[in-house]
């Protein structure tokens, strides 16, 4: 099995806490910072959706308020018997207002006497809404859909743009209501409140902005659901009159982060009750987030990597004086004489060494010592052994007497 070197150790000990680290903090901080900025967006949204309605609420109080006064100059009246100066002058008022697609002049009986390009003139409106809720008071009616079972409305033609609503003040003499004084005004009328509001932001934004009725019926948006009956958790939070946002997903099947608003009118004006949607696909609405999620994981595999770094070059510090000592110690036990070197560094590392010399020493003074007894023991053995060789001379020499003598008595015995 293959030893893994100190270094290897600490600098992927190092690199992994780091990498954990930094993977850690990555997730809190861009977590919160995830939420908040898509917090942001969408309340940007709802944000730009109550702007919108509000300045809907405003435009039409402003123009209901222009066709009142309109209304309550005598000189209405004193050309009410001429149709040809009547029209002139609702056409020179058209032309101030050109929103509005068609201004007309009903008598109380509920024929139109007069209207902008002679349109419908001589036609009775008694049954319209318009004409009805106008004989009492200003009125504000919202548009009539094909799929909604009310009266049918006049299809006023507007030279391509589409009706959108139709107001209606009475016009009296001070003693008696002597007719209603009807207009219809155009989805161009809305489209450039939403202009208004967006501005240069229209580029930098793409947002949808959607008109719904009460009924949540779409009055004004996108072609492809214009004249849809939608029924989204954002419609369903704005009927009480919240205003906020959600990510939801529309009929098309797409994902949109959608701002709501409700419509609460503006001074006389109490609105429609109309909800205002301003959506725009969560894709693009939050690439700001993904963006910032993209430059966190950068940033962290940078900060890792860096870290990686670091710590191999501080690996390389740390085990640069254990591999000095150990490389000395190596030689030490081949049998080199060399001085136990004393290393620099960082204090462990120091304390080491110093250990490790004064250890060297001692055991080169017991070595000497052991080479002093040593010797002085093979000395003693030496003199030791020239004894005993002396000693069996002598008992070899005493052997050879003690034999001659036993031999001369033997003989002398026989």
């Amino acid at each position: 099995m293959r030893r893994v070197s100190l270094k290897v150790l600490i600098a992927a000990a190092i690199s992994v806490v780091s990498l954990l680290l930094t993977v850690a903090v990555s997730y809190v901080i861009g977590r919160d910072a995830v939420s908040r900025l898509e917090q942001e967006i969408g309340q940007s949204l709802a944000l730009l959706a109550d702007e919108m309605q509000d300045k809907l609420d405003r435009a039409m109080f402003e123009r209901l308020q222009s066709l009142d006064n309109m209304a309550a100059l005598g000189r209405i009246l004193q050309k009410a018997d001429s149709p040809e100066s009547l029209r002139t002058s609702l056409e020179r008022f058209q032309s101030a207002y050109a929103d509005y697609s068609w201004i007309g002049f009903a008598n109380k009986d509920g024929k139109i006497l007069s209207a902008t390009g002679g349109e419908y003139e001589g036609q009775a409106v008694r049954n319209q809404d318009w004409f009805k809720e106008g004989l009492k008071d200003a009125y504000v009616g919202d548009v009539r859909l094909p799929k909604a079972r009310q009266v049918p409305r006049l299809p006023h033609a507007n030279n391509g743009a589409s009706d959108f609503i139709d107001l209606a003040v009475p016009v009296s003499d001070g003693k008696e209501t002597m007719g209603v004084m009807g207009a219809s005004l155009s989805s161009d009328w809305a489209e450039e409140v939403r202009d208004t509001l967006l501005g240069s932001m229209k580029e930098a934004i793409p947002a949808d902005v959607i008109v719904l009725n009460e009924a949540r019926q779409v009055l004004f948006g996108p072609d492809n659901i214009a004249g849809q009956t939608l029924d989204l958790p954002s419609i369903r939070a704005a009927r009480p009159g919240n205003a906020s946002f959600a990510v939801e997903r529309w009929p098309d099947g797409k994902s949109y982060v959608t701002g709501f608003s409700k419509s609460d009118g503006y001074r006389s004006y109490s609105g429609l009750n109309w909800i205002v949607l301003v959506r725009e696909n969560q894709r693009q609405a939050f690439a700001p987030v993904r963006s910032l999620q993209k430059n966190i994981l950068i940033s962290g595999g940078i900060f890792a990597a860096i870290a990686a770094l670091l710590a191999w070059i501080l690996a390389g510090k740390l085990s640069s004086p254990l591999l000095q000592l150990a490389d000395v110690a190596e030689r030490l036990r081949r049998g080199q004489q060399l001085e136990f070197p004393q290393v620099r560094g960082y204090q462990e590392a120091r304390v080491l060494s110093e250990s490790l010399r004064s250890l060297v020493k001692e055991l080169d003074a017991q070595r000497a010592s052991l080479a002093a007894a040593n010797q002085s023991l093979e000395s003693q053995v030496r003199e030791r052994t020239q004894r005993l060789a002396e000693q069996n001379v002598g008992l070899e020499r005493a052997k050879a007497a003690a034999e001659s003598a036993t031999e001369a008595k033997s003989r002398f015995l026989a």
